[in-house]
Parts: structure tokens; C-alpha cells; sequence
């Protein structure tokens, strides 16, 4: 008996010690594991649960397990995740407007584009808060550019190639048709068969990921060109951030911005290593001329003034091209 009343009592002290509040956040990742974006997303992680003095857990699923970008909105607008590191693909999905954030040839370097994040940041968290997503941090991710199985560096050469692009991204297919060229939609696990048969001819990425899929092998002439800034943010449920303790979550916000400015330059080194990497194995870098970028900057402004009112707003549009032009007149 007297054990029976031990075993009591030491259960109601264990109870007493256990914190009397929690939550677990189940956040999505495309990143694959063991990378600096998934690396960033643990130290978040570890300095919530640190904030929140282990109320608040976050279990992270890295590397597409959870779906891709269009199934992890699905599910958190379900309750089955409640966050997601989203590129700009999977934010156009909730709001059309965040096409914004990563146009074309609107920003030439990560300076320009970090600038943006701060100045329109406000703004495209108020247009994701009205969908019921909370932005906690945005980020940028790296630079897309092309590469090709011929040289092509201007904008008439990689017209009269095939440039795959992705199947999901509509709103980016139709800006690159109305810049006159011709896409085929292929999904990423096909791109490196669709280059060895000449399905396609040209494709664009950041450069990790041109190296880690191996495409520069077929496609082994790069343009240094920034066509277009990776752009990305951590979001949160609306509903699941509203269950946050109001104490924590400015220092949630200050951890994550912290982490995010971090990546950025982590980010830069693993695209510079990938591309010593694969000038080793073979890649030809061409440097874009001025000529050259003068000419993309050019197509890019006369498309995306066409787009302008179809794929987004004229207004939040000349608004960024505002702060871009205010951004350089200062430097």
C-alpha cells in the first residue's frame, strides 16, 4: 500500500513539473536535409523552443516529404502542417500579387534585393495576412540563371532554343512567352533525360542546383546573368501563430530574421563553390557584357509592363520599381 501511495505521489509531482501549456509547429521544407537552408531551419527551431522555454516544439519535414510547394499549402490550410519555407512558386499559389517579390531582371544584386524585402516587406505580409498565412521571416535564397547545351547569351540566341521550365509556375511560363520564348514545362526529375535527348535545350536554376541535379553536364554553357532573385519566406498558420503567446513572438520574429540574414551569405558560398565545382568538371562561363544585360533589361521591362494589370497589380508593380530606382539613386 505505503508503495502504491509513493507511486502517487511521485506521478502527481511529475505532473506538477510539466509545463502546463505547449504547442508543436510541423513545419515543411523542400530543402534537403543536412543543407544550409535545412541547417537554418533547425537553429530556428532550437532558439523557439529555447525562447518559449520548451513550450513551443517545431518538427520540421525537410526534402519535399511533406509534398511540394502546391501540397504543403493544401495542407496547412487542412491543420495538417502549420508552416511551410515557401519560394516565390508556392507564395504566388496564396496571393498572385507576390509575383512582385521576384520579377525578372528588376534587380541585378543581393543589396538591391534585400533592400526590397525591407522596405516592401510590410506590404506583402499584409497582402499573405489577409489569406490567413503569417510571413515570419523573408529571404533570399540565391539567383537563377541559364544554362544551355549551346552558347546563348542573348536574348535572341535563347530564343531559338527550348527552355524547360516548370510545370507549376503558369504565371512564370507566360511572362517567358510573352518575352518570346519557347518553354516546355517538364517536371524537375525529368529535366537531365529531357537535355540528353534534346527535348530541351536550355533551363534555368540557381547553380547548387544545376550542380546537384547534374544538368550542367548536357547543359555546360552559363550565363552569369541574374535573370531572376530566389525569394522566400517561412510562414506560418494564421491561426496556429494567433496560439503564440503574444510574449514570444517578437523574439520569434528577431531569431528567425536573425537566421535568415546569416543564410543569405551561406547561401552565396555554396553557389560560388558549385560553380568552381563545375568549371572543373567541364562548364563554360560566359561573364554577361554590359551590351547583354542591357539588352535582357530592356525585353524584361517592355514584358512585364505588358503583364502588368493581368499577372499583378500595375501599382504594387510601379511601387517596387520605385524603391529599386530610390535604392540606386542613393548609392
Amino acid at each position: 500500500m505505503k508503495r502504491i501511495k509513493y507511486s502517487i505521489v511521485f506521478l502527481l509531482l511529475f505532473v506538477m513539473l510539466l509545463p502546463s501549456w505547449g504547442l508543436t509547429i510541423k513545419i515543411a521544407s523542400l530543402a534537403p536535409a543536412n543543407t544550409p537552408w535545412d541547417d537554418a531551419m533547425r537553429q530556428i527551431a532550437k532558439k523557439w523552443y529555447e525562447i518559449s522555454d520548451g513550450k513551443i516544439v517545431v518538427k520540421i519535414y525537410p526534402g519535399g516529404i511533406a509534398g511540394d510547394e502546391i501540397d504543403v499549402i493544401r495542407k496547412m490550410r487542412l491543420g495538417q502542417l502549420q508552416g511551410a519555407v515557401l519560394s516565390s512558386v508556392g507564395l504566388n499559389k496564396i496571393e498572385p500579387e507576390l509575383m512582385t517579390m521576384g520579377l525578372p531582371l528588376i534587380t541585378q544584386t543581393d543589396e538591391e534585393v534585400i533592400y526590397l524585402l525591407e522596405r516592401m516587406g510590410p506590404r506583402w505580409s499584409k497582402l499573405l495576412e489577409d489569406k490567413g498565412m503569417v510571413p515570419v521571416a523573408w529571404q533570399l535564397a540565391g539567383w537563377v540563371s541559364f544554362f544551355t547545351r549551346t552558347p546563348a547569351y542573348s536574348p535572341e540566341e535563347l530564343r531559338a532554343l527550348k527552355l524547360r521550365s516548370y510545370p507549376d509556375e503558369p504565371e512564370m511560363n507566360q511572362t517567358f512567352k510573352e518575352f518570346g520564348f519557347n518553354v516546355v514545362p517538364i517536371p524537375q526529375n525529368e529535366v537531365l533525360s529531357a537535355l540528353q535527348t534534346g527535348m530541351v535545350d536550355a533551363a534555368y536554376a540557381p547553380p547548387v542546383l544545376a550542380a546537384t541535379l547534374q544538368w550542367f553536364g548536357i547543359a555546360n554553357h552559363y550565363n552569369t546573368l541574374r535573370f531572376a532573385p530566389v525569394v522566400g519566406g517561412l510562414v506560418i498558420d494564421k491561426r496556429t501563430w494567433n496560439r503564440i503567446p503574444q510574449e514570444y513572438r517578437e523574439d520569434f520574429i528577431k531569431a528567425a530574421s536573425e537566421v535568415a540574414k546569416d543564410l543569405n551569405d551561406k547561401v552565396i558560398e555554396v553557389d560560388k563553390k558549385a560553380i568552381e565545382i563545375m568549371k572543373q568538371n567541364g562548364l563554360i562561363v560566359h561573364e554577361a557584357t554590359e551590351k547583354e544585360i542591357q539588352e535582357w533589361q530592356s525585353l524584361a521591362k517592355k514584358g512585364l509592363d505588358r503583364l502588368a494589370d493581368n499577372l499583378f497589380s500595375r501599382e504594387l508593380y510601379e511601387e517596387v520599381l520605385a524603391v529599386i530606382k530610390e535604392y540606386r539613386e542613393k548609392k
